[in-house]
């Protein structure tokens, strides 16, 4: 009676979801993808529940591996798998997760001996999901309306060691210069997960 949605956004760089980037509105991309997705969903089945599964980028790459000459296929392939593992933030409800995977090893969750979810997982329940969704959506559209009224000046962002300006190439066109008087970056900062979840 229930549809879980799973979103996953190919990648050629090394990204990594940083619920701090969300926060700041740097990184909406996945959020508003699931945002169309669910609402898409419930518009096709009324009667049913629609629930986020979670978000993903997946780095396409064709790994190597290091492994001695009489390694099993398993061994390999498990090695294999950690290398192509996704990054993002899963459900933490078990029935999802094991749709997902039951192992962890494609999903940014590991287990304790016991079998609950270590620390080091990257999982939101379904509160969290609501809750960032709602922030998104709004965040965009606090962002539209900027543009829309014309907020458009040279303002990049600097958040711990990144900068906006590092990689993009329209640095000459945007005339962005710390030694000119009246431009400076929007420095950000850096937030706990706990701060970003209390902060949405």
């Amino acid at each position: 009676e229930k549809i879980y949605v799973k979103i996953i956004d190919y990648k050629t760089g090394n990204v990594r979801f940083d619920l701090t980037s969300l926060y700041y509105g740097l990184q909406l991309q996945l959020v508003a993808y699931l945002n169309g997705a669910v609402e898409l969903e419930q518009k096709r089945h009324p009667e049913r529940s629609v629930e986020p599964a979670g978000i993903f980028y997946y780095n396409i790459k064709d790994p190597l591996i290091r492994g001695g000459a009489g390694e099993s296929a398993p061994v390999r392939e498990k090695k294999i798998l950690k290398e192509l593992r996704m990054d993002g933030l899963v459900s933490d409800r078990p029935e999802i997760l094991e749709k997902l995977d039951a192992t962890g090893e494609t999903i940014p969750v590991s287990y304790n001996k016991d079998g609950t979810l270590s620390k080091t997982s990257s999982v939101a329940s379904r509160e969290q999901f609501t809750q960032m969704m709602a922030f998104a959506k709004k965040k965009m559209e606090q962002l539209s309306a900027g543009i829309l009224r014309g907020e458009v000046q040279a303002a990049p962002y600097e958040l711990g060691k990144k900068q906006a300006c590092t990689w993009c190439p329209y640095r000459a066109v945007c005339g962005f210069d710390e030694g000119i008087r009246g431009y400076a970056y929007q420095r950000l900062r850096p937030l706990t997960p706990e701060e970003c979840w209390k902060a949405m």
